[in-house]
């Protein structure tokens, strides 16, 4: 695994609401990476991780990265996301990102499985979807700064974009937190 991976994700996930730790971020992104997004991704498929790979990444040494991973995998099991979903009644599905987790001691190596929900927005993508390398978000240190880089580079061939704070705030769920605008920092 190196820092050239492309991370490829339909713009609902984008657009989506949800809210991950750095390190939570940082393992779905290292995961992704790992898709190939123009073809079709089972349930069964298994993406790994080693805390060597984690620790080269995202520039941390690998004691905190297998203490991180370690941690990550139990809460990101509980994650959700909500997607606008026309299909649905409410216009809104909302599901976990994984399905399941798996952690080897022996290899150092965490895994996960996405769930069935996200792999359509993660694999078989022909258009509408966001592309960009990991190497471009592995310095950040807020996961704040990842998603927004995420909502601009979705518009990068537009030059143009406008988006309100309401919404920044629904995808970055900060409803109730920050009433100033500049109290987010980058």
């Amino acid at each position: 695994m190196n820092n050239k991976l492309t991370i490829y994700k339909d713009n609902k996930i984008v657009e989506a609401s949800y809210r991950l730790t750095l390190n939570e971020q940082r393992l779905v992104l290292a995961c992704i990476g790992q898709v190939n997004s123009f073809e079709a991704l089972a349930a069964t498929n298994r993406f790994d991780v080693s805390v060597s790979d984690f620790s080269t990444l995202f520039g941390i040494t690998e004691k905190r990265a297998y203490r991180e991973l370690k941690s990550v995998i139990n809460t990101l099991y509980e994650r959700s996301i909500t997607i606008m979903d026309e299909r649905s009644v409410t216009g809104k599905a909302t599901f976990r990102w994984i399905s399941a987790k798996y952690h080897d001691l022996v290899k150092q190596t965490i895994g996960l499985r996405f769930s069935p929900d996200i792999l359509p927005y993660l694999s078989k993508l022909e258009s509408a979807f966001t592309k960009y390398q990991i190497q471009y978000v592995s310095g950040m240190k807020s996961v704040y700064s990842m998603r927004i880089y995420e909502m601009l580079v979705q518009w990068r061939t537009t030059k143009s974009v406008a988006i309100t704070i309401a919404s920044m705030r629904h995808q970055l769920q900060l409803d109730g937190k920050y009433p100033a605008f500049a109290d987010i920092e980058a």
